[in-house]
């Protein structure tokens, strides 16, 4: 069963609030929760993503949006968001907020809420659901990405998800 693209509002990395379902209606939409000290599929499926965008058209590239929400606001500053995206593509957009703003927009959108784990040398890491909501201009999930999802598959469903009403 398709969702509808969620509603919530959380701080990108200008520090101006960003509403979700506002500010992306209308669009292709590809949302991810996760943190930038991921040792693995956080990069990676930022990664493909971005690569993905290169394979497509300028057009049907530059009409998906791709929003990454942290899951862990501790670390995932503004700035710190900012550079790590702009490692995969500066159009990127980046969002954090409080850990009950966090939880809450990973309610409305499904997907399992994020929690922290100790890890030996007193850190933490942060397990997180992995995959990737993919919304069409129509304003409705059309597909579920996983971590095991191919540069490929997303660049095949980019223009389809742009051209979706």
């Amino acid at each position: 069963m398709s969702r509808p693209r969620p509603s919530f509002t959380l701080v990108d990395t200008s520090g101006r609030n960003f509403d979700f379902a506002k500010e992306t209606a209308g669009r292709a939409t590809l949302l991810f929760f996760g943190y930038t000290n991921c040792a693995d599929v956080c990069p990676t499926t930022m990664a493909d993503i971005a690569a993905a965008k290169q394979l497509v058209s300028s057009a049907v590239g530059s009409a998906v949006t791709v929003v990454f929400v942290t899951t862990d606001p501790g670390r995932d500053t503004a700035g710190v968001l900012r550079r790590w995206l702009n490692q995969f593509d500066s159009t990127f957009v980046g969002l954090t907020g409080s850990p009950a703003q966090l939880d809450a927009a990973q309610q409305a959108a499904g997907v399992p809420l994020a929690s922290a784990q100790q890890v030996p040398g007193g850190r933490y890491s942060v397990a997180h659901a992995a995959q990737v909501a993919g919304y069409g201009a129509d304003n409705t999930e059309h597909v579920l990405y996983f971590a095991s999802t191919k540069v490929a598959d997303y660049a095949a469903d980019f223009p389809r998800l742009v051209a979706v009403s």
